[in-house]
């Protein structure tokens, strides 16, 4: 069981299928590949800007931002 788990690549259509149909649900400027989403049209991967990634955690735990000290 994974308790955590960060940049959890989602790219193998076969192992995400369903994930990737929720995600195509998603307005064209959110989407992964759109015309309207710049990183699509930047010719080369970029691991975590122009590929879906996911993190997982238990419930109740949080990634906060980073701020300014």
């Amino acid at each position: 069981m994974i308790k955590f788990g960060t940049n959890v690549d989602l790219s193998d259509p076969k192992k995400w299928y369903q994930q990737l149909q929720e995600i195509a649900k998603l307005p064209a400027f959110c989407r992964l590949v759109s015309g309207s989403n710049m990183l699509s049209h930047v010719g080369h991967t970029i691991l975590g800007m122009n590929t879906l990634q996911l993190y997982m955690k238990v419930p109740g735990s949080r990634t906060p931002g980073m701020g300014k000290e």
